[in-house]
């Protein structure tokens, strides 16, 4: 089993820079530099027991050559104790050529740590930045500076969250300073500028036009869980005072909030897990904000030596999600990567030193899949953006539908948890007899389909709309016939009478003359009867209307060949 590897920077000009190299089953090789960049630099320079990394990657002049390329694809979060942590591919397996070797310089010195103020300011929070090296303040150039630089220079300062990240223009007029730094780049969670990936101290390609100013927050939360939950102060000539809980309204909460970074207020806390301050407080806020204010100070306020209620605890939102909601980042598919959750109004990892797998199927079933692969690691991480810890306890049976039901133990945290929980959702194939109930419902459904198109296609064909319905007359014991020649209509005739009935001879001259009486010559068999008025509608199966006259009488030709007469006048003899 692969349990890790040791590192060296070989062939540099000091001990602090060099070609990387890690020693692994029996041979040194180099790495490769796809995916490489800060966070793996600073894991690699605090695992030689150096500074951080002062050259992240040297481009030329350490290449090997007859050495194996043995890592590829290294991502490290940061926080990782060697590179053999971080994510990387399997020992060996590249698609590299040594013109790619990694190699960097590390700083020499873990003790110093460089002082920064902010100089020329309307306060003490804002102003040009300023680095105090070798007996003189110099600035810092504003190549790459961004939120993750502001942020780390406002927390080492002692300040909230930077309201500017950087003045572009009224602070510049130091030309007779050095530019000190150059190619800040922080991650966000450092404790000082120094701590960053920095160039040399004052190798730089920079002009006074482009010095930093910044701008940080004169409040500030403290004591919470999360960086957005805690017990409000304002800074006041240098000295941090409580806000009081009197007088205190919601407009004052989003002001407040809306200063700290985040979109507003989310609750007023009444005290969860957050104590008081523990320094004698002799001093006191009191706001009145009406809500457009940028800066809490802006508003109406006043400071008291005394208050009658507990400090103002808040709770503030980013806006951008709801208590419980989990998303991956860092994976390179949908269904793995590392867990960010939004809780107590903020995104951030969650600790893995409290987490079971009970959670990770949570976790999955909320994202729409069946479970979770047994275990987690952290092979899908971070790309270098700041990310808050959620350090608390996450307790799930594995019942839960969502991460909001399971109890959150924010009295049990992890203290100086480095490792956030990455996991892998599965989605559970579908069983044989599943399957199989699946085909022969297609089947069933398809079959019931047919019948009722082929039994709709059956229907008779209504009446034409000129048609007249009427009652059918008495059934009488004459038939009648549907005369079947072509188009043309033919008349309808009763039937010829029996041939048994006995015939009539036609009456004599003489016969007539002596007996004149017409009843004398009524045939011996029965009268016939004329044919009914109506004969019954029989529709055919197609519609077709092919209309003529016949004796007054009009046919309706709705097949070829076939006749039916509708509502004909009576027939005369």
């Amino acid at each position: 089993m692969f349990t890790g590897f040791s590192v060296r920077l070989a062939d540099g000009a000091s001990v602090y820079e060099g070609r990387l190299e890690i020693y692994y089953n029996g041979e040194w090789g180099t790495v490769c530099d796809d995916r490489w960049d800060y966070e793996d630099a600073h894991v690699v320079c605090r695992e030689l027991g150096y500074g951080n990394p002062v050259r992240t990657l040297i481009s030329t002049g350490y290449q090997g050559s007859l050495q194996s390329i043995l890592l590829d694809d290294v991502d490290c979060i940061g926080w990782e104790s060697s590179l053999s942590s971080c994510s990387h591919s399997t020992i060996g397996v590249h698609d590299c050529t040594h013109s790619e070797d990694v190699a960097l310089e590390c700083s020499s010195d873990l003790s110093t740590e460089l002082s920064i103020r902010l100089a020329d300011g309307p306060s003490s929070s804002q102003g040009r930045l300023e680095v105090y090296y070798g007996g003189e303040w110099g600035t810092v150039c504003d190549d790459g500076w961004g939120d993750a630089e502001a942020r780390v220079a406002c927390h080492q300062l002692g300040y909230g969250y930077p309201v500017r990240t950087l003045i572009s223009s009224i602070y510049q007029g130091a030309y007779d300073q050095s530019i000190f730094l150059d190619d800040v780049d922080c991650i966000g969670w450092e404790s000082s500028l120094s701590s960053c990936s920095h160039s040399t101290i004052g190798v730089e390609d920079c002009s006074h036009t482009e010095d930093v100013a910044i701008e940080c927050s004169s409040v500030r939360l403290v004591d919470g869980i999360n960086e957005n939950i805690g017990r409000l102060e304002i800074l006041d000539g240098g000295v941090w005072v409580q806000a009081c809980k009197g007088y205190w309204t919601n407009t004052n909460s989003d002001v407040a909030c809306r200063e700290l970074g985040y979109d507003g207020a989310e609750t007023l806390i009444d005290g969860d897990n957050i104590p008081a301050s523990s320094g004698s407080t002799s001093s006191w806020y009191t706001f009145e904000c009406n809500g457009y204010e940028s800066r809490l100070l802006d508003c109406t306020h006043y400071l008291y030596n005394y208050c009658y209620y507990e400090e103002v605890k808040l709770q503030c939102t980013d806006g951008y999600g709801a208590q419980g909601d989990v998303r991956f980042y860092g994976g390179y598919n949908g269904d793995k990567g590392t867990l960010e959750a939004y809780l107590y109004g903020t995104w951030g990892t969650v600790c893995s030193d409290n987490w079971n797998n009970d959670a990770s199927d949570v976790v999955c079933r909320q994202l729409g899949y069946d479970r979770a692969e047994e275990g987690w690691d952290n092979s899908y991480s971070y790309d270098g953006a700041y990310k808050t810890i959620h350090t608390f306890t996450i307790e799930c049976t594995g019942e839960e539908s969502h991460l909001n039901d399971c109890y959150f133990n924010t009295d049990d945290t992890a203290i100086g948890c480095t490792n956030g929980v990455a996991l892998t959702c599965v989605q559970a194939g579908l069983s044989g007899f599943v399957i199989a109930a699946i085909i022969v419902g297609i089947i069933v459904v398809g079959c019931v389909l047919v019948c009722v198109f082929y039994h709709c296609c059956k229907q008779k064909t209504p009446l034409p709309s000129n048609a007249v319905a009427t009652s059918n007359p008495p059934v009488t014991n004459v038939s009648l016939q549907v005369q079947n020649n072509g188009y043309q209509p033919s008349p309808i005739y009763p039937s010829a009478p029996p041939s048994s009935w006995p015939s009539a001879p036609p009456p004599t001259y003489n016969s007539v003359v002596n007996n004149p009486n017409p009843s004398a010559y009524i045939a011996p068999y029965p009268v016939e009867t004329p044919p009914p008025a109506f004969i019954p509608f029989q529709p055919p199966l197609n519609q077709g209307v092919d209309q003529t006259t016949y004796g007054g009488a009009e046919m309706h030709n709705n097949i070829p060949g076939v006749n039916v007469l509708y509502n004909p006048p009576p027939l005369t003899k």
